[in-house]
């Protein structure tokens, strides 16, 4: 039902006299004006209100992301070296695996003296070619070998960023050629974890990993 604009209120006209009305006294009344006419209300016209734009919020950068975005080798999409690294390392910075100085050991160290030390094994076991995996992308000490690199050095977030998705590439070049599709990407997974693109438990669940994380991405 449209809403006037205000009660709706009459206008009385003016009484139209001949002559000089008179005085009126108190038993005297004028006399009664007419019928007062009503005015034409306007409906008035609709304007419907402005829409509100949506209401969206900015998600802040993912630091993870930036760091892959800067640091990863092109070619490889980031979202599956973003995965690779949540699968490897959850996004310790300072992550250690390896066999020195007890077996299966799987270190993430949260604070400094946490950091020291994982560095001091990962050095010592390098020194005695011992296997282990370093970083964000878990490189392996076989390829810290081959680079002539460090604990140190491998450790560095965007250093190890870009030596592990350089290994993933050459795996990908190798098992792919241009182009990455599903089963040439889930053989190379499984070479990147157990050094073979054969179908396995771990490679298996390893793959199943990645594509989870992938996903969240």
């Amino acid at each position: 039902r449209a809403t006037l604009c205000g009660p709706h209120t009459t206008t009385l006209r003016t009484p139209s006299y001949p002559h000089t009305p008179p005085t009126p006294s108190p038993r005297h009344t004028p006399p009664h004006p007419t019928h007062a006419t009503p005015t034409h209300a306007t409906r008035p016209t609709h304007t419907p209100p402005t829409p509100h734009p949506p209401h969206t919020t900015t998600k802040p950068p993912n630091p993870l992301t930036q760091l892959v975005m800067a640091c990863a080798v092109p070619n490889i999409p980031a979202p599956i070296i973003e995965a690779i690294v949540l699968t490897e390392s959850s996004g310790y910075v300072y992550a250690l695996s390896g066999s020195y100085d007890y077996s299966g050991y799987y270190l993430l160290p949260k604070n400094i003296e946490e950091i020291e030390y994982a560095i001091a094994v990962g050095t010592a076991s390098l020194e005695h070619s011992v296997n282990i995996s370093v970083g964000l992308m878990q490189v392996n000490s076989w390829h810290i070998e081959r680079m002539g690199a460090s604990t140190v050095t491998t450790i560095d977030p965007c250093n190890n960023v870009m030596i592990g998705s350089a290994i993933f590439k050459e795996i990908v070049d190798r098992v792919c050629g241009e182009e990455i599709d599903d089963d040439c990407l889930d053989q190379s997974l499984r070479q990147y974890n157990t050094g073979s693109t054969d179908p396995s438990e771990a490679g298996d669940a390893y793959v199943g990993k990645v594509r989870a994380n992938i996903r969240t991405i």
